[in-house]
């Protein structure tokens, strides 16, 4: 029998690269995401 363990990621920055990192681990169930921030929201203006 195996041991199915949970790894700890956290993510300092909630800028672009932060969030496509936990966009893709999102539904991986190996991995416990925390993202670490100054602001409680995301904010991210388009590219003109």
């Amino acid at each position: 029998m195996t041991e199915q363990t949970t790894k700890k990621v956290v993510v300092v920055g909630g800028g672009f690269a932060g969030i496509n990192l936990i966009k893709k681990l999102a539904g991986d169930t190996r991995y416990h995401v925390t993202l670490v921030d100054k602001n409680n929201y995301n904010f991210f203006p388009p590219l003109l």
